[in-house]
């Protein structure tokens, strides 16, 4: 079985620092989508069963709190209070506790990716300081602070990160083919067909993410621009199910193990980086 279908009993695991710690990340992801959509019913209802005795032994207006916020002497914060109308609005929207639980991890795998890359980034430049050269300037008090031509890059370095954490999956994407690092390649071992549809469901997968945030779900003109041939009209809203949440986690692991694999063959970001 372990031949006929690679890396179903194995994942791949590099051995820089981004690749493992994105790995971790995804992992973590994985087994809450896992916890979630396999025991969702059972979770919610022990929720609400707790809830229903909670509003038994109150005869009245009620509230579940779990302790752990930030209190002082005179002044208690409840970590999690959930009144008794609040439950009430979760009974209320049958599927609505599911599907907002997996758009959760959705939008963390979405940011477990994008994160992975801009700290594989990072393990590029300290290795090949070319990569660095952008129009980013360093202001004449950083560069005459510097204590030397390590602390230079290091500045420079931190000053692209702080970019690429701002410039989205689009901006990304650019940036790594400005080095030749393409995020999906054109050409490989894998069928075409293959490397297009995950490069399609990376760029669904940033769309989605971002209406989930900006748009409580709801498709809108942003979303059928950034997504060529959009498979939803503009209004409708996306509920995040195991199938969009499978989608996602295929793309994102093919893209992550397939770029990393690349970088170590083209800059050897598996090796400790030379200095000077």
């Amino acid at each position: 079985m372990n031949e006929q279908f690679p890396g179903l009993t194995v994942s791949y695991l590099g051995t820089n620092a981004a690749h493992r710690e994105f790995r971790t990340a995804l992992a973590n992801a994985k087994a809450l989508a896992y916890i979630l959509a396999a025991n969702n019913t059972a979770v919610l209802r022990a929720f609400l069963d707790k809830a229903e005795q909670a509003k038994h032994q109150a005869g009245g207006p009620f509230a579940l709190v779990m302790a752990g916020g930030r209190s002082t002497t005179t002044t208690v914060q409840m970590a999690v209070h959930l009144t008794g109308n609040e439950i009430d609005l979760i009974n209320s929207g049958p599927g609505g506790f599911i599907s907002q639980a997996l758009g959760l991890v959705y939008r963390e795998v979405s940011r477990v990716f994008e994160t992975y890359l801009v700290d594989l980034f990072e393990e590029i430049a300290t290795r090949k300081k070319e990569v660095l050269y952008s129009g980013q300037t360093l202001t004449h008090q950083e560069a005459l602070e510097a204590r030397g031509p390590a602390e230079i890059r290091r500045l420079v370095i931190e000053k692209r990160k702080a970019e690429l954490t701002r410039i989205g999956f689009a901006g990304l994407e650019k940036a790594y083919e400005r080095i030749n690092l393409p995020l999906v390649p054109s050409t490989g071992p894998e069928p075409a067909a293959e490397r297009e549809d995950v490069r399609r469901r990376l760029v669904l997968m940033n769309a989605v993410r971002n209406v989930i945030e900006h748009n409580r779900s709801v498709v809108n003109d942003d979303f059928r621009r950034l997504v060529p041939d959009p498979p939803w009209a503009a209004g409708h809203l996306i509920v995040v199910t195991v199938t969009e949440l499978g989608d996602a986690l295929w793309a994102v692991e093919w893209a992550g193990d397939c770029l990393n694999k690349r970088a170590v063959d083209k800059f050897a970001v598996d090796k400790p980086p030379s200095v000077g």
